[in-house]
């Protein structure tokens, strides 16, 4: 067989083939089609529904659920009964009762006529009724209502059989008009012989077949409707076929169509959807027409059924309109739509995929039935797509339920529209408020922080210190005093006073503060505490008192655990999703908002409910569309959106799948930005060790903020070890300021900055922890720590903490001792990596020998009991650093009193230490003997700062070494403590005698105060004869000097005083007036002092009467004032002898007659009879009488003395004068003397 041959053979095969499988592609499936058919009828099934889905439209009530069909028949069955209403709410399951009542009593012919129409404002009454009458006429075949006017395209069948017979007819036709054609066609087809048979035949379907095109004509003529019929110019217009359809048109058509049809009962639904009443009342008519017309009334009654909701008619209308209504209880409502949905969900509630809460929760906003089975069936499709990706489907259900309920805002979700993607888009609404708040509190925090940060002063101490030296420069420049205390509470206060809480207290209460401006005086300086503030930067006081206060560790901890926590509530804020945001906030406004604006949202309180509970949140993209896997997972997929730019980052947390995939995806410049931080994609880059792809990450998180560090604090907490090691390392290696920022920029409490020290010391080798080590802020900070237990947590770090300490940066100044680490403590001690202070010496002398006896000394006698100490490597670290211990230690030891002397003088006579004057300045100590200080300057220093002990020896010693009274020794005794105390001592005494003349001798003449010399005086040893080498001596010092006899009474001495201190003369003859008596020749008396004795209170009338009569008349008649003073005192003191001359002087000089006649009564005896009338003439009106007048006196004792005296030589007589008080005198008529 040729290839050609062979060709052909398979060709024709081939075709045979294709065709072979064409025919059973066509004739297999209408097989399989007619066998499944038949299988579904013998099985009384009619379709598959394995997911249980449920058509909208009524069913068919069985058993005790039917509760109405017997009532309905009944008012069927009532001829009074014409307009039946079934009344109740929309979805009660009205249509259900009236199917159930069809499918009961099948023996009524019924009509269902329904118009459901969504918008209530599409159609009028003409329109309903021409519905109404579509669905009349449109129910029955036309050919049960032939000459109906409603017109329909009608399905013709038979076309062909009936062109057959039309052709027949048309031969019939021709054979009886005798055709020749048709002759012709007989003699062809040899039909001659039948010729009489099918004559017959001819004629029979001849007559037939025109009567039935008679018969059709007749009804084409009948029904035809001719509107508009025009010839050339001529119009024929047919207007009663252009009337509009509707009931009152019609009439006709109706009595017709119920006529020709065995309708009982007619159905009509949803018409109160239009809230047209009218159209109620056109029915009514329309029933009571049919039921009164005569063919229809003679075989059976109609019943029009109406299907409405209860407000239809207002109050009383639906009585009057309806003939019987039938009330329906809604078979769906808000309490059985629970069980409803959970009898559905059963199998979703049982496997935990649904919450029955939410369904008993969600059940109350749902009361139609048939949304309820739309929202099934739609639950039911979408979870068979995407349930596999979801772990519960209550979301799903929610989206369902927003997607039954609002339809139009689901739409206008997918194209980020509608109210519930406003919801979502304006969240920040809801924070802002919150996040007002959280950044208020904020920068309160920060300020404070700030403000411990610029606050160079450390206590309260050195705050009030501050306000008592402003208070000091204020007063030089006001008043030009220095400050010598404060008066307060009604005394004198010191600075240390002040120091203290009560006092400083009462010192900021004052308006015009008073002070001391020397030891004695005090005065207002005007200045106000409120002015101190002012000058200090106008700063409350009170404010920089917190600010102090905050500077304590506990404190400052608080504010940044505050400020932790309230940046941690608004990153939890920021990132919270609606429903979490909604619970803590009020959101009725929110919603309402939102609500007003998306006016098309008509179930806002279930949608709010769905919100508000998290069923519908920012994921529900996820419940409405289907993810087709691939390379990557959902939630990597929403990670790789959050990259762009428009997208905001997602929370660290965000769970990622596939990250091996994933990462493939992320372009290289998105791993510097902040959207790329998730701690998952941070454990795969290390643990498979994408060096390359971490470090640009780690090079994001040093940027210095608190963005970074709030990642590094989250990632570091949720790592494992192995990964935090290699995150912390990598993090050091590339943040070279990553200590510098967690110390000083960020708000990390102790605690927590801690926990990145141990991460130091365990992660990182000596170089990076040495490059952590900036400006040495690592080595100050762990020298400041009080503990190092954070060295031992999780794991221990303590060998490479020992090899970074020796390199003697860390100077340790604050620890606390814990047994439990002896041994870190003993290699401290051995490597003097320690502070020298006061809590360092006490750690290592005490808490090594907890029962140590020196614990009590450490505060009295520090130094001392150092080096009575067996740490001799202590010992010597402190030898070693001297001038410091003493600075850091001694002088900051308010009760170190006890140091030992001999500590004491080795300590200030080390001519090497830089702080001795320092040390005298601010110790608080005292030199016992004086004299174990080799050095005049330390002794000066001593003496000034009050460092010695009271005592003349001491003061002695340092007279020796200077050999004068200098300023230190005149201030020293100038001192109250000091002159009191040394005032009772006794006499001052010295071996050497000649020293001791001097020392007194140069204290005398000294600079000492006047109240110092006054009190020490009583210690002078020696009485002093001649004063005149003393040089110059304040008249205090010398009425000192006389008033405890140090300057005796001697001419040479009295010529001193009386030259030098003239007002002193009478003060010293006081003292020792009775050697000046016994002595009165050896001075020289002048009348001054005369006056001076005889006014003296201190000098014995019987002295001055000696003093006087050794004194000459001279004397005592050489001035006025001494014969005024001498008469005075001879008036009442009586002198053995006095001479005329002095007595007339006296008498003369008297400033007072009673005095006059006091005089001439205590010396009468001594006046001669011949000087009586010269004497007498003295008074005024005793004179009278020497010129034989009869002068009148006063009655008093005086006067009746004198006149007695006067009664043998001048007066001769005396009687009553008529003046009351007075005595008249009468003379002799001649004088007898």
């Amino acid at each position: 067989m040729s290839q050609v041959q062979k060709k052909n053979k398979f060709n024709v095969v081939e075709k045979i083939e294709s065709k072979k499988i064409e025919v059973l592609n066509n004739f297999l499936p209408n097989v399989i089609k007619h066998l499944s058919l038949y299988l579904t009828k013998i099985n009384k099934s009619t379709f598959d529904n394995l997911e249980e889905f449920e058509d909208f439209g009524p069913v068919v009530l069985t058993g005790e659920e039917d509760k109405h069909s017997k009532r309905i028949k009944y008012a069927i069955d009532n001829p009074a009964i014409l307009n039946l209403a079934l009344t109740g709410p929309m979805g009660s399951g009205k249509s259900t009762i009236l199917k159930t009542f069809e499918h009961n009593y099948r023996q009524y012919k019924c009509l269902n006529i329904s118009l459901a129409t969504f918008d209530k404002k599409t159609l009028d009454t003409d329109k309903i009724e021409h519905n109404i009458l579509k669905q009349l006429f449109y129910s029955v075949e036309h050919k049960k209502i032939p000459e109906s006017r409603f017109k329909r395209i009608e399905n013709l069948k038979g076309i062909k059989f009936k062109a057959f017979l039309f052709i027949l007819w048309l031969c019939s036709v021709s054979f009886f008009l005798k055709l020749e054609v048709f002759n012709e066609l007989k003699e062809t087809l040899h039909l001659s012989f039948y010729s009489g048979f099918l004559s017959f035949i001819y004629g029979l379907y001849f007559i037939a077949y025109t009567c039935f095109l008679v018969f059709m004509l007749m009804s084409f003529v009948l029904n035809f409707k001719l509107t508009k019929f025009k010839i050339k110019d001529m119009d024929f217009d047919n207007s009663e076929d252009k009337k509009t359809v509707n009931f009152e048109n019609e009439i006709d058509e109706i009595l017709y169509f119920f006529e020709r049809n065995p309708i009982e009962i007619v159905f009509f639904q949803d018409l109160d959807r239009f809230n047209e009443s009218e159209i109620f009342i056109k029915l009514r008519e329309i029933n009571n027409l049919i039921n009164n017309y005569e063919p229809i009334k003679k075989r059976r009654k109609i019943t029009f059924i109406y299907a409405v909701c209860d407000d239809i008619f207002k109050e009383n209308e639906r009585a009057k309109f309806f003939d019987f209504i039938i009330p329906v209880i809604p078979v769906i409502n808000y309490t059985s739509s629970s069980s409803k949905l959970l009898s559905k969900l059963k199998e979703d509630i049982l496997s935990n995929k649904l919450s029955k809460d939410f369904i008993d929760d969600v059940s109350l906003f749902l009361n139609d039935y048939r949304t309820i089975k739309s929202i099934f069936n739609e639950y039911q499709i979408y979870k068979s797509i995407i349930g596999n990706q979801l772990e519960s489907y209550d979301n799903l259900l929610a989206m369902m339920i927003y997607k039954n309920i609002e339809p139009t805002d689901f739409d206008k979700l997918n194209l980020n529209q509608g109210y519930v993607y406003a919801v979502f888009e304006n969240i920040k609404e809801l924070t802002a408020e919150k996040n007002k708040e959280f950044i208020t509190i904020t920068k309160e925090l920060n300020e404070k922080l700030l403000q411990t940060t610029e606050e160079k002063l450390k206590n309260l101490k050195e705050l009030r210190m501050v306000y008592i030296l402003i208070f000091f420069e204020l007063n030089m420049t006001r008043n030009n005093y220095a400050v010598y205390g404060f008066y307060l509470q009604h005394d004198k206060r010191t600075i240390d006073d002040l120091l203290t809480d009560e006092y400083f207290e009462l010192f900021r209460k004052q308006t015009n503060i008073t002070y001391y401006y020397n030891q004695y005086s005090s005065q207002g300086s005007s200045i106000s505490f409120a002015e101190i503030e002012k000058k200090a930067g106008n700063q409350k006081y009170a404010q920089r008192l917190q600010v102090i206060a905050n500077k304590q560790t506990d404190n400052l901890n608080k504010i940044k655990s505050e400020l932790y926590e309230i940046e941690r509530k608004q990153k939890e804020l920021d990132s919270k999703k609606l429903y979490e945001i909604l619970d803590s906030h009020n959101s009725t406004v929110y919603f309402s908002k939102h609500a007003i604006e998306n006016s098309h949202i008509n179930n806002s309180k279930l949608i709010n409910y769905l919100l508000s509970g998290g069923y519908i949140n920012e994921d529900y993209n996820h419940y409405i569309s289907h993810f087709h896997p691939g390379s990557i997972a959902q939630e990597d997929n929403d990670f790789l959106l959050s990259l762009l730019p428009s997208e905001k980052p997602l929370p660290y947390t965000h769970k990622l799948k596939e990250i091996s995939s994933l990462i493939k995806r992320i372009k290289p410049e998105n791993f510097g930005k902040e959207a790329i931080l998730n701690l998952s994609l941070i454990d795969y880059l290390i643990e498979n060790k994408k060096t390359v792809k971490l470090k640009q990450v780690i090079t994001l998180l040093s940027k210095d903020n608190q963005m970074s560090l709030g990642f590094i604090e989250e990632y570091i907490n949720h790592a494992e070890e192995v990964n935090r090691a290699v995150f912390f390392k990598t993090l050091a290696e590339s943040w070279d300021g990553m200590w510098i920022y967690l110390t000083d920029k960020s708000n990390f409490t102790t605690d927590k900055i801690e926990s990145y020290l141990f991460y130091i010391f365990k992660y990182l080798d000596q170089a990076t922890i040495n490059r952590v080590d900036i400006s040495d802020k690592l080595s100050i900070y762990i020298g400041e720590m009080e503990n190092l237990n954070c060295f031992y947590k999780n794991g221990d770090s303590i060998n490479s903490l020992k090899d970074f300490l020796k390199k003697g940066t860390v100077k340790f100044e604050n620890l606390s001792y814990d047994h439990d680490h002896k041994e870190l403590f003993e290699f401290i001690y051995d490597h003097n990596l320690y502070v020298i202070n006061e809590r360092m010496i006490s750690l290592f002398i005490l808490n090594f020998d907890l029962k140590s006896p020196n614990a009590g000394k450490l505060k009295t006698e520090n130094y001392t009991t150092i080096q009575n100490s067996d740490r001799s490597k202590l010992i010597q670290y402190v030898d070693q650093n001297l001038d410091l211990y003493l600075e850091n230690v001694f002088l900051k030891l308010e009760n170190n009193t006890d140091e030992s002397q001999e500590n004491l003088c080795t300590i200030l006579n080390n001519e090497d230490l830089n702080v001795r004057f320092d040390l005298v300045e601010h110790g608080r100590f005292s030199i016992t003997d004086l004299s174990k200080i080799n050095n005049a300057e330390i002794q000066a220093v001593l003496i000034i700062y009050g460092k010695i002990e009271t005592k003349w020896e001491n003061i002695l010693v340092y007279y020796k070494q200077i050999k004068a009274f200098d300023e230190v020794l005149v201030d020293y005794l100038n001192l109250k403590d000091n002159y009191e105390k040394l005032s009772k001592q006794g006499y001052i005494k010295d071996p050497n005698e000649a020293l001791k003349k001097d020392f007194i001798k140069d204290l005398i003449r000294s600079a000492i105060s006047d109240e110092s010399f006054g009190e020490i005086i009583v210690n002078i040893p020696f009485a002093y004869k001649n004063m005149t080498d003393f040089g110059e001596i304040s008249d205090l010092k010398m009425q000192s000097l006389i008033e405890f006899k140090r300057v005796l009474l001697s001419a040479t001495n009295y010529r001193f005083i009386k030259e030098k201190f003239r007002n002193l003369l009478i003060f010293l003859l006081e003292v020792n007036i009775a050697d000046f008596v016994m002595e009165i020749e050896s001075f020289e008396l002048e009348s001054r002092i005369i006056v001076e004795i005889l006014s003296s209170k201190v000098i014995s009338p019987l002295q001055k009467l000696k003093i006087v009569e050794n004194t000459s008349d001279e004397i005592l008649s050489a001035s006025t004032e001494v014969l005024v003073e001498l008469g005075k005192f001879l008036s009442v003191n009586k002198i053995n002898n006095i001479s005329f001359i002095l007595l007339s002087q006296l008498i003369e000089n008297a400033l007072l007659d009673s005095l006059k006649i006091e005089l001439i009564n205590q010396y009468f005896s001594f006046i001669e009879n011949i000087n009586l009338c010269s004497i007498i003439e003295k008074i005024d009106e005793f004179s009278k009488l020497t010129r034989g007048k009869y002068p009148k006196v006063i009655d008093n004792e005086v006067n009746r003395r004198l006149i007695a005296n006067l009664e043998r030589t001048l007066i001769s007589k005396t009687k009553r004068s008529k003046d009351t008080g007075f005595i008249e005198l009468i003379p002799y008529s001649k004088p007898r003397i």
